[in-house]
């Protein structure tokens, strides 16, 4: 039931946030979101847009784990990003 009502959050969030609903589609394993991106930037970006769409519909992430140090500190970090994220 958890699945269908997250999948259903992934379906009607995609007009406020593409990204975040292509990452939900190709990248969520029941309520787990693990997906790779180039950058620490791009990382920010995502976990953002896909906190957005979860809160928007009651749903929230129990905590983002990266590779990479995803605040905003300002030290260059090279490699790809990996995050995943554990939803409730």
């Amino acid at each position: 039931m958890a699945q269908i009502a997250f999948r259903k959050t992934a379906e009607q969030g995609e007009s406020l946030s593409p990204y975040a609903a292509k990452t939900w589609e190709s990248h969520t394993y029941m309520d787990d979101i693990l997906d790779s991106v180039h950058t620490v930037q791009e990382a920010q970006e995502l976990t953002t847009e896909v906190d957005n769409v979860l809160e928007n519909d009651g749903f929230k992430g129990k905590e983002w784990q990266s590779n990479k140090d995803l605040r905003n500190n300002g030290v260059q970090q090279d490699g790809e990003v990996t995050n995943h994220c554990h939803c409730h």
